[in-house]
């Protein structure tokens, strides 16, 4: 997340909620849409033990490299997979496949970073959080990739919450790249966890209303 400690822990406990209630409303084949609001949740929190600025350098060198593990790791090849665990349609599912592997590719060189060029690090700049993965800054180019696999996926589904949520954060993507660029990750990945909220309206499980009784 960006701006503040609150902020953070606020949005991980509304989308924790929200996304346990709709993986607990959603058909199997949408279980990991549905997780997906979980995940940012998990990953809200630890930046939120950043901002508090614990003296513990221990514990916050975890939620540090968990937090970037999400963002680069994780999230690389879980957005695509959930998606095309979700798509009904074959020929839609083809494409996704595709890029699928793509996400893999990315998550597989940001593990090469962290395990070749160490821990990760962070900074506070103008109420945001600046990262580095594996000490080496995210280059605009592997950024624009970066971007361009993890919303390639919601863009190719069939179903239409899934690519208006698609559409959504591609569009923070650019309001991140343009106004905050000295923390685009950061500020990138609040913007998505509060658009996964669409996800949750995407995956709820419509429940037939109770059929009355007829009387003779």
């Amino acid at each position: 997340m960006c701006f503040s400690a609150s902020a953070s822990f606020t949005a991980a406990a509304a989308l924790a909620t929200g996304g346990v209630v709709a993986y607990k409303n959603c058909e199997p084949r949408d279980r990991w849409l549905a997780a997906m609001p979980i995940f940012f949740a998990m990953q809200q929190a630890l930046e939120g033990l950043l901002w508090l600025h614990l003296p513990n350098q221990n514990l916050n060198a975890l939620a540090s490299h968990g937090y970037l593990a999400f963002a680069t790791i994780f999230w690389p090849i879980y957005a695509p997979l959930a998606i095309l665990s979700a798509e009904p349609k074959a020929k839609r599912r083809r494409w996704l496949v595709a890029i699928t592997v793509a996400g893999a590719f990315i998550s597989a060189y940001c593990l090469y970073l962290f395990l070749r060029y160490g821990p990760a690090t962070y900074s506070f700049v103008h109420q945001s959080i600046s990262y580095t993965c594996g000490n080496l800054p995210m280059t605009r180019p592997f950024f624009y990739l970066y971007g361009l696999v993890v919303t390639a996926a919601g863009l190719a589904s069939s179903r239409r919450l899934v690519t208006i949520f698609a559409v959504a954060v591609t569009g923070a993507f650019v309001v991140t790249r343009l106004t905050f660029a000295y923390a685009r990750l950061s500020v990138w990945c609040f913007f998505a966890a509060f658009l996964s909220v669409i996800l949750i309206a995407a995956v709820w499980k419509k429940i037939p209303p109770p059929k009355r009784e007829e009387h003779a």
